[in-house]
């Protein structure tokens, strides 16, 4: 359902490449900078200015890429915030997730201290793979992509209910693979 037949017009003639549409919509998404600071703002200030500014910038081509998908459901802002928004988590993820340099710490004369969260994240992966693919699939959504059950439920097409069921199955299947062997019966 079209909500905003102006923005979808604006959309569509910037993204075959009418002058005019394409400086309107440029001008447009000069919200995004903004966006990007209100979100990372709200996710704790995780990211140095530099970082920052590349996820404004992957926003910023993410949404041009995508420009012929705008479909006019929601306002071309409220679109821009959106995928800003999710730009922006996926840039904290990323940061979050940035190895721990196992060459540094051994020059150092150092015991490793990444060397127990690299065999940790392995064993997570083997375990994971072993999941039945509807519970893997479930459990990645549900940690790596932060989805709610209900965003589960709609991107797999099953009701909440049955995400939270694989989740929790996958979370004990997980749970005894993840298990000590000396914990073992």
């Amino acid at each position: 359902m079209v909500l905003h037949p102006d923005d979808l017009r604006l959309a569509t003639l910037a993204a075959r490449g009418d002058r005019s549409a394409v400086d309107a919509v440029v001008a447009r998404l000069r919200c995004v900078p903004k966006f990007a600071a209100v979100c990372h703002l709200e996710l704790g200030s995780p990211l140095d200015p530099a970082a920052l500014e590349d996820a404004v910038q992957d926003t910023l081509a993410t949404l041009w890429a995508k420009l012929a998908e705008f479909r006019g459901e929601a306002s071309l802002d409220t679109w821009a915030f959106r995928i800003t928004d999710f730009t922006l988590r996926n840039a904290c993820r990323r940061a979050r997730r940035r190895p721990v340099s196992l060459d540094a710490t051994a020059e150092a004369g150092q015991p490793s201290p990444g060397l127990a969260a690299v065999d940790a994240a392995e064993q997570m992966q083997v375990a994971m793979d072993r999941l039945p693919p509807d519970e893997a699939v479930v459990l990645r959504l549900k940690h790596y992509e932060e989805l709610t059950f209900d965003e589960i439920g709609k991107t797999l097409g099953i009701s909440p209910n049955t995400a939270k069921t694989r989740y929790y199955r996958a979370l004990t299947t997980m749970r005894g693979l993840l298990r000590p062997t000396h914990d073992q019966p």
